[in-house]
């Protein structure tokens, strides 16, 4: 009877039980069709979930139909999907399923909501109370073919310039954030670097610009200095920011008054599954906007009719036979090659690991000038505990550049042979004093190796959910031998027999910090959040050079075949301490009023007496006036409205090496068997930090649903003071002058930076970014008032200018009865006379090498598989003295080819032009208005075009990821001044290393 109970109840309820489950089985891609690879599908608050496989599919069970998924994946939007929505059908054996096919759209602006910041890692945008900009790498077209990615920020960031003091692939870039902040570098003196501070995963990064003077032990003027950003490789970077104002870099402290750049690489991601992906790009590139020199014909005509105005011999001017096109000898078609590997992983217990490796080359426009380097890096992720997890990463990359010197060989005369009747290389008279280049690039040598190690590791304990413990330690290494060869086959080392120069500098650096953050629950309305820490850095810098003359045998370089007599050894060690203690206090309330306090004290062993130590601190507040009660429903269609205000002081104590102590050297004189120690340097126990003083005010904007719209507005004015120049000393003392803080200047300007993120669900999605900015800078007071400038240099400090003004003569026309130069003086007499131009009290300012303001503009546009983009960068108001030593009417003609712009010169009476008549003996007056020019100027910076293609288990090598890019870098300039046919105007003078345009074309893919 029992039995048959239980069968009875077992038939009446199994249905029941039957239905209540249900099989869910779909797909998720995004809004192109494309397989979405780990999605995130989550049931209801259960905790249970999966995540889908690596054709975008997944199955779960779930209890029946009144629950609902939701779906996660980094870059897209959430999206929350009731399943009583789905179609439900039964099996033959009754078992419930259904099957779904999902679309997830893509977020731009979340991964734009999320800003790393110093110390503390990632914090929501809305939270920020400093000035913050990021970037993520995929913003910057990574596969441009520029060697360091600090290039890759110019026009990207308000506020940020990025001047390219030379072409040459490898070497150190100018990038200054809101204007120069410390005095800029006359002569051979000594001045505080202006370059911001990069740090890279809480690792600071060596700053190579940080120079002596040039008669120190320890300058490197001689030396080749690589930009450490070189050794990066664009695909481990996941995003850039920027860090501006006090509140945001008040935690760096010393070294945080130029800005701070953090850089972080991509994470390493718990997936339980393999992943990997190669990439491969090769680019072309050919310069553009070269200077236009006279062939032949011309030049031979210009020397003799200038060797007749000369009283000279017109047949000096040589042949015109011959036809060199010297340039054409020495550039090419330079060429780019990168290929990328990445391979990633981990375990369903949360461990997870990254491993990239990558190849690059670059040729340089000059032949036998390029760079070519290795990089590995690796990122581990591992928890220990449950409460303790373990990261690290190690970057690895060995460099080899070649340099070798062509010696403006643009500008040599064109009626010079290379090579003699018997084939071999031109060394006559000419060449002994100017290296054939030619030759040079076949029988010299200059080629340096670079190797550097930037790794970290961390430990991360949270005991509790509002206190987080962490500590950290990293190291960035570099080292660099060069090897230099001059060749006594022609002329850079006939005079010497041959010279040989070897250079090894060994930069070593590691910095450790303990840190504590506390974030206690207070209730709804009220958050705190406290941070504090400890660090210790330590820097040390090694170089030795050897040097060699008059080898017996052009084959044998080795300093082993020299005689002692011919050979010289210096060496210089240079080591910096520094201890520091930071904190930081954050409140806010109901997320709508914010208040931080941070700050760091600073000790620094480069600095002697009672000025070793020094606090810095930033007081910041901001308002989120959208989340006020009356606020309403986004009144004219603000949808989130922000004022921040921030006030504060950092430093500056990156000015050179042992700066502050007295110097002694031995010399190469034997005094009674004994070598001398002189005194080469003065000591300032008073020489203290160059001190900020920053106040920010700044309005965020955000208009729309989500707020596609977004604006800022930012206002700011920093003061540096007990700035670092060169103030005179009584002459008993043996010195002509000693480095002091005796000076202050000033910049305040206002920046303005504009986005826009398109719907991602429509069928064109648009995205663009605008940002433009303008700084004033003025120099506040110095030593002495007014600091002539050095003989030809335009440059000078006054008070109440700009420290980047440029002072000289007004260049007045041609006289056109004489041919004359004419010159404006300072009463506003108008002369041909010289001797006047060299008087102090004559040169005016002509100008200031700061723009009035500069930005960049960039776009990009999606319809289904294909994306295209565009960067624009510009700048005006900014002026440059460019190179005279192609227009110098006649004065360098029997040693450089000159400009076409020299066949206006004047040659009779009644002549009107802006060329004087040509002579040898005529004196230079480089410091002339003449040669001044505005740089106002519109660069399209990049156009590249991506198309994604379909793929999936189907395909032949059942590829995840296959996308085809091609990208034309640098398209061109477009100036205001307007291009004059076979003449010269600022787009031909402005660079000395030729710019390029550069097409790269290139295929990723995926598994």
């Amino acid at each position: 009877m029992l039995r048959w109970l239980l069968i009875v109840c077992l038939g009446i309820c199994l249905p029941g039980i039957l239905g209540a489950q249900l099989m869910v089985k779909g797909k998720v891609t995004d809004e192109t069709g494309e397989a979405l690879v780990g999605v995130a599908i989550r049931v209801g608050d259960s905790g249970s979930g999966t995540l889908s496989d690596l054709d975008g599919n997944f199955e779960l069970n779930v209890k029946d139909e009144r629950v609902t998924l939701f779906l996660s994946y980094t870059g897209m939007r959430s999206l929350t999907y009731p399943l009583d929505r789905a179609t439900i059908t039964t099996t033959a054996g009754g078992l419930r399923q259904a099957t779904l096919s999902l679309v997830l759209q893509s977020d731009v602006a979340q991964l734009k909501q999320v800003v790393v910041t110093a110390y503390r890692g990632a914090q929501e945008r809305k939270d920020l109370v400093g000035s913050y900009e990021a970037v993520q790498l995929a913003e910057l077209a990574p596969d441009r073919p520029e060697e360091s990615i600090d290039k890759l920020l110019e026009g990207r960031i308000a506020g940020v310039q990025v001047n390219l003091t030379t072409g040459e692939p490898g070497l150190p870039v100018e990038v200054k954030i809101r204007g120069q902040s410390s005095l800029p570098r006359i002569g051979s003196g000594v001045a505080a670097s202006t370059q911001p501070l990069f740090v890279l995963d809480g690792v600071p990064l060596f700053d190579v610009t940080e120079t002596n003077s040039t008669g120190s032990v320890f300058s490197d003027v001689n030396s080749q200095r690589i930009n450490p950003l070189t050794f990066l490789n664009p695909e481990d970077i996941e995003s850039i920011t920027v860090l501006k104002d006090a509140s945001a870099t008040a935690l760096y402290g010393a070294d945080a008054a130029n800005g701070v750049v953090l850089i972080t690489t991509k994470s390493v991601k718990n997936q339980d599954r393999l992943s990997f992906q190669v990439s491969y790009n090769q680019g072309y590139a050919k310069p553009i906007d070269e200077i236009k020199f006279l062939n032949t014909e011309e030049y031979v005509e210009l020397a003799r009719e200038t060797l007749f105005n000369s009283n000279r011999n017109p047949a000096e001017a040589g042949t015109t036979e011959v036809f060199t096109d010297w340039r054409a000898l020495v550039q090419r078609t330079s060429t780019n090659r990168d290929l990328d590997m990445v391979l990633s992983g981990g375990s369903a217990k949360g461990a997870g690991y990254r491993i990239s490796a990558g190849y690059s080359e670059l040729q340089g426009a000059h032949l036998r000038n390029g760079l070519e380097q290795l990089n590995l890096s690796v990122s581990l992720s591992v928890p220990l505990h449950e409460k303790l997890e373990l990261g690290l990463r190690v970057n690895g990359s060995t460099q080899k550049r070649e340099g070798i010197s062509t010696y403006n060989a643009f500008s040599y005369p064109p009626n010079l042979p290379v090579r003699l009747a018997d084939g071999s290389f031109n060394n006559d008279a000419f060449f002994a004093r100017r290296p054939n280049p030619v030759a040079a690039l076949e029988q010299n040598e200059d080629e340096t190796n670079s190797k550097n190690l930037n790794s970290q590791i961390n430990l991360s304990y949270a005991p509790g959910t509002t206190l987080q413990l962490r500590w950290l330690a990293g190291i960035d290494y570099i080292s660099t031998d060069q090897f230099q060869y001059f060749s006594a086959l022609n002329g850079s080392g006939a005079a010497q027999g041959g010279s040989l120069r070897l250079a090894q500098n060994d930069n070593g650096q590691w910095v450790s910090n303990v840190q504590a953050s506390w974030s206690p629950q207070l209730g709804d309305a009220h958050h705190i959040s406290l941070l504090g820490g400890g660090e210790l850095n330590s820097q040390t810098q090694q170089r030795l050079v050897a040097t060699g003359n008059s080898f017996p045998f052009d084959d044998l370089r080795q300093l082993r075949f020299l005689p002692a007599d011919r050979t010289r050894v210096s060496e210089s060690l240079f080591e910096r301490r520094k201890a520091s203690l930071y904190g930081e206090l954050a409140y806010n309330y109901r997320y709508r009023y914010y208040l931080k306090l941070n700050g760091r004290r600073d000790a620094s062993s480069i600095f002697g007496g009672d000025q070793q130590a020094q606090t810095l601190w930033a007081l910041g507040s901001s308002w989120n006036i959208s989340e006020e009660k009356w606020w309403g429903s986004q009144p004219l269609g603000i949808s989130f409205a922000k004022l921040r205000l921030s006030y504060g002081i950092t430093g500056n104590s990156r000015i050179g090496v042992y700066t502050a102590r007295g110097l002694y050297r031995f010399t190469n004189d034997v005094y009674v068997d004994q070598v001398p120690l002189v005194a080469s340097a003065p000591i300032n126990d008073f020489l203290g930090w160059e001190r900020k003083q920053q106040a920010n005010l700044a309005l965020d904007l955000g208009f729309g649903t989500d707020n596609p719209f977004r604006l800022t507005l930012e206002v700011y004015r920093n003061t540096t003071v007990d700035a670092i120049t060169s103030a005179a000393v009584p002459l008993e003392s043996g010195f002509t002058s000693v480095i002091a803080n005796a000076a202050s200047l000033r910049n305040q300007g206002v920046e303005l930076t504009f986005h826009y993120d398109g719907a991602t669900d429509r069928k064109w999605v648009y995205n663009s970014s605008f940002n433009v900015a303008r700084n004033r800078n003025v120099l506040l007071d110095i030593n002495t008032e007014d600091l002539p400038a050095t003989v030809g240099d335009p440059r000078a400090f006054r008070i109440g200018e700009d420290v980047n003004s440029f002072y000289g003569i007004i260049f007045a026309g041609v006289d056109p009865a004489t041919g004359k130069e004419l010159f404006q003086l300072a009463d506003g007499t108008i002369t041909d006379e010289i001797a006047p131009t060299r008087e102090i009290a004559n040169l005016v300012k002509l100008g200031s090498g700061s723009p009035d303001f500069f930005g960049g503009w960039s776009h990009s546009l999606r319809h289904g598989r294909f994306t295209a983009a565009a960067q624009f960068n510009f700048s005006y108001g900014g002026l440059l003295f460019v190179n005279d030593l192609t227009f110098q009417d006649g004065r360098q003609i029997l040693f450089n080819n000159q400009s076409v712009n020299q066949l206006d010169r004047w040659q009779q009476p009644g002549d009107v032009t802006d060329t004087p008549r040509p002579s040898i003996d005529k004196p230079l007056v480089s410091r002339s208005s003449r040669y001044v020019y505005q740089i106002n100027y519109l660069q399209f910076a990049s156009l590249s075009l991506n198309y994604r293609l379909k793929t999936g288990a189907r395909t032949p090598l059942n590829t995840q990821q296959v996308n085809l890019f091609a990208l034309v870098n640098n398209l061109g300039y477009w100036y205001d001044e307007p291009r004059r046919e076979n003449r010269n105007t600022i787009a031909e003078y402005r660079f000395n290393f030729p710019q390029q345009r550069a097409v790269v074309v290139g295929v990723k893919l995926g598994w």
